[in-house]
């Protein structure tokens, strides 16, 4: 998977770097981290941010083109009634397909969505006990998956060079299995975010 990881980041970067009439930008957010689907129950959310580079690759005479980014970002989720707060932490590469329509000369709006894939690259999980608290790397022998997988879409309103909006992970890669193999829930996350073109 660490291949796979690797082979995503060339294709990112060989993309931006090879593309006529692509845009770059910037951009960072914070919002909500969570997890959901089977077992989720019980869970709650826990601070999220991500901080990335991206570019705009646009298709020839449409509204349409590709959008890859390659950005860091923090999730995870807590559980108070065990006093249980999971952090996890990636380096996550979305490659999205994108329509964008413009209004005037100033503003614009872009709707964006496809596959992104992370790796983990630490995290912390902390149980507390009255004014006692364990701290475990979340990564250490294989307490939770460093690989994640799942669906990213990105809707953004730009102002000139600026831009802001919403992005949101919906993960499809379990991020942990039980002991009895009973599967845990998916990383989901949903950030407010605000970047500029360069």
């Amino acid at each position: 998977m660490k291949r796979t990881m690797t082979l995503f980041l060339l294709l990112a970067a060989a993309t931006m770097a090879m593309a006529q009439d692509s845009r770059l930008f910037i951009r960072g957010g914070i919002g909500g981290a969570e997890f959901w689907l089977k077992n989720a129950e019980g869970t709650e959310s826990i601070l999220g941010y991500h901080l990335g580079i991206g570019a705009e690759l646009p298709f020839k005479n449409t509204s349409w083109g590709l959008q890859p980014v390659v950005q860091y970002v923090a999730k995870g989720a807590q559980d108070e009634d065990s006093n249980l707060t999971i952090h996890l932490n990636y380096l996550e590469v979305p490659i999205d397909l994108y329509y964008k329509t413009e209004w005037g000369q100033k503003w614009g709006f872009k709707a964006a969505f496809g596959p992104y894939l992370s790796y983990g690259t630490f995290g912390q999980t902390e149980v507390s006990n009255g004014s006692a608290k364990v701290s475990v790397d979340s990564f250490s022998d294989e307490q939770f998956k460093r690989i994640d997988a799942g669906l990213n879409v990105d809707l953004t309103i730009s102002v000139n060079k600026f831009f802001f909006g919403m992005s949101y992970d919906m993960g499809f890669k379990p991020v942990h299995k039980k002991s009895d193999g009973e599967t845990w829930p998916c990383n989901y996350s949903g950030l407010f975010s605000i970047g500029v073109y360069l």
